[in-house]
């Protein structure tokens, strides 16, 4: 926001707007072009019972505190927005579309606009969003958000390296390096070892090496720049003591002793405002957390809500636009009925 960097601005309220208008537009011709079942799974009353009760928090926080939280209420009404798309017998993965070529072309344009932050830095001095003359600088792309970005070129990372397309994979590694974001480093060893979990089957002699050599040289990246690694901690080091430190008021019930609150850690945030009822969020997204990893084989599909979901725990990623989107597809794709979503028949380009 515009309290944390001297250089950033907030996205005018129009563009905000338009964004929406462009994918109300996009989801109107799918559904146009769409044919119905009249069935639609369980997890949709669930789901939406569940945003229903969101719904009804932030408006009486409204009515009550006078306070309105725009994040909350953005996530809400893009799964408003994909109600319809639970009864279409088409889905997102089945499209006829080149979701390699796509995934591809996407991250090019990301590390082409993040070199071009990068350079104007470094030959113009042009600061990016967060960035501080003479402190701590991160880079976001044109997206200006380094924790988003990061887990993006994590993800990227993960795919290339699945793909064997070792050059896109050093640059995804470089991107999440001038992240300066602790989680998108955190998520990036994670990234390492789902990686090994889910191939450790097919190991030969070949893959442990690069297994190996990956180790070997992150550990002698941590080794060379230590000190600026621990530079970049100490200037980081007050924002985490303040996210670490800061006290939340508990509530028996939304709303009894303080307005909507805000966590870094999207699951905490959501505790302690829709308690006792976020117990049974946090449920039933536990359920669908193991139900996913447990009959799902689309290894790329699961490695996206993999990052969407522990990256949650530093910072709200249904806060992040079109990150929030893209989960939420993914999402609504699994819960559908089996008959409409087979893993056996989609493109390879989806694993």
């Amino acid at each position: 926001s515009e309290g944390t960097s001297p250089t950033y601005t907030n996205t005018p309220l129009i563009w905000k707007v338009f964004k929406y208008m462009i994918l109300i537009v996009l989801l109107a011709v799918f559904y146009l072009c769409s044919t119905y079942k009249k069935k639609v799974s369980y997890w949709f009353w669930v789901i939406y019972s569940l945003i229903g009760l969101v719904l009804l928090v932030n408006v009486l926080n409204f009515i009550v505190y006078r306070e309105f939280d725009m994040e909350e209420v953005e996530y809400c009404f893009l799964f408003l927005l994909l109600a319809l798309y639970w009864y279409a017998n088409s889905n997102v993965l089945e499209i006829n579309i080149n979701f390699d070529r796509l995934l591809t072309t996407g991250a090019i344009v990301l590390f082409i606009s993040n070199a071009v932050a990068i350079a104007n830095y470094y030959l113009f001095g042009r600061l990016p969003a967060l960035g501080y003359e003479g402190g701590l600088v991160r880079f976001g792309g044109f997206w200006d958000d380094p924790n988003s970005f990061g887990i993006v070129s994590v993800f990227f990372f993960y795919y290339f390296i699945n793909k064997k397309r070792y050059v896109l994979t050093i640059i995804s590694l470089v991107c999440i390096v001038f992240t300066a974001s602790f989680t998108a480093y955190f998520l990036f060893v994670c990234a390492i070892g789902y990686w090994v979990f889910i191939t450790y089957k097919r190991y030969n002699k070949k893959w442990l090496m690069l297994g190996i050599g990956i180790v070997l040289s992150i550990a002698a990246v941590l080794y060379t720049y230590w000190d600026m690694i621990w530079d970049v901690y100490e200037i980081k080091s007050e924002s985490i003591d303040q996210h670490l430190q800061k006290k939340m008021i508990f509530n028996f019930f939304p709303l009894q002793n303080a307005p909507m609150q805000f966590s870094e850690n999207w699951y905490e945030s959501s505790f302690y405002n829709y308690f006792p009822f976020s117990l049974i969020i946090h449920l039933v997204f536990l359920l669908l957390l193991l139900s996913l990893f447990l009959n799902s084989n689309l290894r790329n599909y699961k490695f996206f809500l993999f990052l969407f979901v522990v990256s949650s725990f530093f910072f709200s990623m249904l806060y992040t636009f079109p990150l929030n989107f893209i989960f939420m597809v993914l999402l609504i794709d699994y819960l559908k009925p089996k008959a409409s979503h087979q893993d056996d028949n989609l493109p390879a380009e989806a694993y």
